[in-house]
């Protein structure tokens, strides 16, 4: 399958290109979203304009920083005093967007 991006032609071996895949997954990424939504904060916004999780002030984005440093889920939640289970279900909703 080939399709233009940025002027190439690029080679996708048995892969949708975004424009269809997107539309097949929207009921799963409509669900993804409403459940991150159940962690996480759009009003809860730190000084940097970063989505937080729920009722914490702590960044979204730090989740992942922490866990490519090689902490476990079960040390980010001790360390930072968050609640483990609402980090499992950002990551597994995140994950779930992805398939």
């Amino acid at each position: 399958m080939e399709f233009k991006y940025e002027s190439q032609n690029v080679q996708m071996a048995g892969m949708l290109r975004p424009d269809e895949w997107i539309p097949t997954r929207r009921p799963v990424l409509n669900r993804a979203f409403q459940s991150i939504l159940d962690v996480a904060e759009s009003v809860g916004w730190d000084e940097y304009n970063r989505p937080c999780l729920k009722e914490t002030k702590f960044p979204i984005r730090q989740i992942f920083a922490e866990l490519s440093d090689g902490m476990s889920v079960k040390e980010i939640a001790h360390d930072f005093s968050l609640n483990e289970q609402d980090i499992r279900i950002f990551l597994q909703e995140m994950a779930g967007m992805c398939q």
